[in-house]
């Protein structure tokens, strides 16, 4: 599965450098650094809610990855996903049959979020609406792709036993991507921008 994962995520990465563009931000070292960190941070303390008897816990890489989709050019976006989420899990304790299909998954989902987001990018346009709209769509794509391939996942794992709360999940998933985005958003706004 995981070299299929990688097939799927060398097509879209193929595909998003046809739109690729220069990176908003400046992106020096420092800055790949920092989101490197940050992913394998965001990999090893994941979000944990409790709400009634439902529990959720989510990873907060959206946020950094909207952070790299403006600072970063794709490729170095990819690098940094892989790499960050694979020591982070590594870090964790996570087998490494587990890495490595995680950081098989991570390629696919991040190039995916690259492509839709550069489709939907326009050229030196500046950090506003027309980027969120762009940053939104790309972080939807990747929730749903997220929701796909752990569904596939699970009932491959179990022989297709999967929750019956199915619409429930792709909606927490959406939702979190969109909330951890506004974060990313707001820090790549502040960044462009400058504090009030």
């Amino acid at each position: 599965m995981s070299g299929v994962l990688v097939g799927v995520a060398f097509v879209l990465h193929t595909l998003a450098a046809r739109f690729s563009a220069e990176p908003v931000l400046a992106s020096p070292a420092v800055m790949l650094v920092a989101i490197l960190g940050s992913y394998i941070v965001a990999e090893i303390y994941p979000a944990h809610i409790e709400w009634g008897r439902t529990q959720l816990a989510f990873s907060l890489t959206d946020v950094v990855s909207v952070v790299a989709l403006f600072a970063l050019s794709p490729r170095a976006m990819l690098l940094c996903r892989v790499l960050g989420g694979a020591i982070g899990l590594c870090l964790a304790r996570q087998r490494f049959p587990r890495v490595l299909l995680n950081a098989a998954f991570f390629a696919t989902d991040v190039t995916l979020q690259v492509l839709v987001f550069r489709m939907l990018f326009p050229a030196g346009a500046d950090v506003g609406p027309t980027t969120w709209l762009a940053t939104g769509t790309a972080l939807v794509a990747g929730a749903l792709w997220s929701v796909s391939f752990v569904s596939i996942a699970v009932r491959v794992v179990y022989e297709g036993a999967y929750p019956s709360n199915g619409t429930w999940v792709v909606l927490t998933a959406i939702g979190s991507s969109l909330i951890c985005g506004g974060f990313g958003l707001a820090a790549v706004t502040l960044y462009v921008t400058g504090p009030a």
